[in-house]
């Protein structure tokens, strides 16, 4: 059963990234496979790992692990409207934000509260998670339209023009 779980999760990240670059690449049914295996993965996965960890620590890490589950699936959602282009994608990956700050970030602290010199390193890591996600969200978020980031490029491209010419000028 413990591997037949691992499995799963590779399987589903391997179609994730292959729907992923079918989407960039914009090969057909590239949508689908993305949703499908998003939904493997968040409906299928996620919860049989979090169940499997669940077991082992059953009444010690209970909320932990629920507000865990909660904000992975909410970040999940976020992602797969976000790159989909479905309306609105912008509230889940505020909401997807918020879960992290409001209900993962404090549940971890509480759970940290205790912190040890070896767990310390744990802690480090997760919180350059936590703002690495954040940010990535927040990025996603933005959405900016084809023609300001040309022009931005072009500005930049003109500015090292500008600058060639000063210096030959000199």
């Amino acid at each position: 059963m413990k591997n037949s779980i691992y499995k799963l999760g590779i399987v589903s990240c391997a179609f994730i990234i292959l729907a992923i670059i079918f989407k960039l690449n914009r090969y057909y049914l590239a949508g689908t496979l993305f949703t499908v295996s998003i939904a493997l993965f968040s409906m299928v996965y996620i919860p049989l790992a979090f169940k499997k960890v669940y077991k082992k620590k059953p009444g010690e890490l209970k909320w932990f692990y629920i507000i865990t589950f909660v904000t992975v699936e909410i970040n999940l959602i976020a992602m797969l409207w976000t790159f989909m282009h479905w309306p609105e994608s912008r509230l889940f990956i505020y909401a997807a934000i918020g879960s992290i700050l409001i209900l993962f970030l404090p549940a971890f602290l509480f759970h940290f509260r205790g912190v040890t010199r070896t767990s310390s390193t744990a802690f480090f890591y997760i919180m350059v998670f936590v703002v690495y996600v954040s940010v990535m969200d927040a990025m996603l978020s933005i959405n900016p339209k084809k023609e300001i980031v040309e022009n931005e490029v072009k500005l930049q491209h003109d500015m090292e023009l500008l600058d060639d010419a000063l210096i030959k000028y000199d």
